[in-house]
């Protein structure tokens, strides 16, 4: 019997590639966004809520969600960026 070589990292890599993780990768980052935006609304807090593409050495998808605040209000906001990933996953 042939034994089969498999390169699991060049596998991985191609999934990763796959435009349909890419769009689940970017509904659950809409969503954590849209939860932050909301909640920043609520809190009467004026920023903006940004979605940026990360590469990460292991070769795995990522997109941050992150905010921008005055200096006076980073702390709540961070505390709502928290929540919201916690709620968006």
């Amino acid at each position: 019997m042939a034994r089969a070589d498999f390169d699991a990292d060049a596998i991985f890599q191609q999934v990763m590639a796959q435009p349909a993780v890419k769009a689940k990768l970017m509904q659950k980052a809409s969503r954590i966004a849209t939860l932050a935006r909301k909640d920043m609304v609520r809190a009467k807090i004026d920023g903006s809520v940004t979605i940026k593409q990360r590469h990460l050495s292991t070769g795995r998808a990522s997109l941050d969600v992150q905010c921008s605040v005055k200096p006076e209000d980073e702390r709540r906001a961070g505390r709502i960026m928290r929540r919201a990933g916690r709620g968006g996953r």
